[in-house]
């Protein structure tokens, strides 16, 4: 299994775009696991972050299981690109620190 980072933008009716930058673990060519989450708004100011088992600052509670993040293409409304893993702990810190319960 491979641990994968993805920065994902998805436009959601009323809401407007979300971006979510995660930390998944790949289990076929067709799925993977969440097992982190960042929530940024327009400004990739951090607003929530956790995990399937919970969020904070963000009533958005992430799926255990995604598609792939090679079949993200196939959405319409979703742009994405793979991101290094430190770029996804930068955001983690942050997250942490303004969530300490994520630590």
């Amino acid at each position: 299994m491979t641990d994968m980072y993805v920065r994902m933008s998805m436009t959601v009716p009323e809401a407007g775009t979300v971006t979510h930058v995660a930390e998944i673990r790949e289990i076929d060519h067709t799925k993977a696991e969440m097992l982190r989450i960042v929530e940024l708004d327009d400004a990739d100011v951090v607003r929530g972050a956790g995990t399937p088992d919970g969020m904070h600052g963000t009533p958005n509670v992430p799926q255990r299981y995604v598609p792939h993040p090679d079949s993200y293409d196939t959405f319409p409304d979703i742009m994405a690109r793979r991101i290094d893993a430190s770029e996804f702990e930068a955001l983690w810190a942050e997250a942490v620190a303004k969530f300490p319960e994520l630590g």
